[in-house]
């Protein structure tokens, strides 16, 4: 997993960040289903399902903004947007990083 975390890190420096956040997605969805057996009919409900066994640099709502990024890109769909702040380049890369910090906890966390 830190291997994928890496490639989406790598995306994201090479000027790539929907790139990054599309692969930042996965490795969520991996993790929660492979590392954390949260059960759930979509990205969602795994993640509410998981949220006792989290990590503390992984908390739900950081989870639930990767999901709703994502779905944003993934989808093509902004006016599906789920209430997210239209971000201007620099606050994607903020966002990025930190998002990148959270998924480490997430996969660092795991037991």
């Amino acid at each position: 997993m830190l291997t994928n975390l890496q490639q989406a890190h790598d995306a994201f420096v090479f000027g790539a960040p929907h790139a990054a956040i599309a692969l930042m997605r996965s490795i969520l969805e991996a993790v929660l289903r492979d590392h954390y057996a949260a059960k759930g009919k979509d990205l969602e409900e795994r993640i509410r399902n998981a949220r006792r066994r989290l990590p503390p640099g992984a908390n739900e709502g950081a989870l639930h903004r990767l999901r709703k990024l994502a779905n944003v890109i993934l989808h093509l769909d902004r006016q599906k947007d789920e209430g997210l702040i239209k971000m201007d380049e620099v606050r994607l890369e903020k966002e990025v990083v930190s998002l990148l910090f959270v998924l480490r906890a997430l996969i660092e966390g795991v037991k």
